[in-house]
C-alpha cells in the first residue's frame, strides 16, 4: 500500500462523523455489508447478527480522460500530468473512458466538459497539456494547502408493526 495522508476523525454533534485529509484523493467508497463472521467480531452490549461499513479512503491516483472520435479530453490528473510533463516525462498510462453520446458524456464527464462538450471536442484548437508549460499562456500563483472533508451523518429509525404477509 501506498503512503497516503494521515486521515483524521472527528464525531460531531448529531451522530456526524468528520473525516479530513490533506490528500486531495480522499473520498467516501461504496457502502459494503458485512459478513455474519465480521459483525461477530464487533464488541457490542448484545449478539451483533449484520452491519454496513462506510469505507473512506482514496481514489486511483491516475490520469484518466473521456475519449470521444479521435480526441481524449483529460479529465482528471491535470496535476499530475503537468508535472510529469515539466519534467521531460512525455507519455503516461491513462485510463480513457470512451463515449459515443452525450447522454453517456453526462454520465462521466465533469461540469466543465458537459456544459461545453464543443468546446472540447469539436473545436479546432482546443487547449492541450503543453499550454501549461507556455509563459505566454500561464501564471505562476501561490497555491495554500487544502484539506478533504467527507462528512458522514448517521440516522437510524426502528419501528415495530405486522410483519409482511407472503401471498402465495
Amino acid at each position: 500500500m501506498m503512503n497516503s495522508a494521515p486521515v483524521s476523525l472527528v464525531r460531531l454533534p448529531g451522530d456526524r462523523y468528520l473525516f479530513t485529509s490533506q490528500s486531495t484523493d480522499l473520498r467516501f467508497h461504496e457502502v459494503q455489508r458485512l459478513s455474519a463472521a465480521q459483525a461477530r467480531a464487533i464488541a457490542s452490549f448484545g449478539p451483533v447478527t449484520t452491519g454496513l461499513l462506510l469505507p473512506i479512503g482514496y481514489g486511483a491516483n491516475l490520469l484518466s480522460g473521456i475519449g470521444s472520435d479521435k480526441r481524449i479530453v483529460l479529465q482528471n490528473g491535470y496535476h499530475r500530468a503537468y508535472s510529469m510533463l515539466a519534467h521531460g516525462i512525455t507519455h503516461a498510462p491513462m485510463v480513457v473512458e470512451r463515449v459515443s453520446c452525450l447522454d453517456e458524456l453526462d454520465l462521466v464527464g465533469s461540469d466543465d466538459v458537459t456544459d461545453d462538450p464543443a468546446h472540447y471536442f469539436r473545436s479546432p484548437r482546443p487547449p492541450l497539456l503543453m499550454d501549461f508549460l507556455n509563459p505566454a499562456l500561464t501564471r505562476q500563483v501561490v497555491v495554500y494547502p487544502l484539506e478533504t472533508r467527507v462528512e458522514i451523518e448517521i440516522k437510524v429509525r426502528t419501528s415495530t408493526g405486522p410483519a409482511a404477509r407472503v401471498v402465495s
